[in-house]
């Protein structure tokens, strides 16, 4: 037996371990893709802080989050929540700013 080979290293892993280790790595995904459009969404609410209505109120404002969509990841599908906001700016055509 060679020093640096594991016993069974070239035996698959059983069903149980591959399913577990396919969830754990599905909700990694999930928490990932989760995180960066929440931190997409707070980087554009904060460049748009001073953008104010003519009563004092933020016009760029989280507004919940949108239905579970399944994005397709190399895991498989995972659900995700997207976050909403308001956004209540004009653009010089008098049309609303979209994100």
């Amino acid at each position: 037996m060679d020093k640096g080979a594991q016993p069974g290293a070239g035996a698959p892993a059983p069903r149980w371990v591959r399913d577990v280790l396919a969830k754990i790595a599905r909700e990694g995904a999930r928490k990932m893709l989760a995180t960066a459009l929440e931190n997409e969404m707070a980087a554009y609410i904060a460049s748009a802080a001073e953008a104010r209505s003519e009563d004092g109120r933020r016009l760029v404002v989280k507004n919940g989050h949108a239905e579970a969509r399944e994005v397709q990841t190399g895991f498989g599908a995972v659900p995700v929540r997207a976050p909403r906001l308001r956004d209540g700016r004009k653009d010089d055509a008098g049309e609303p700013v979209r994100f």
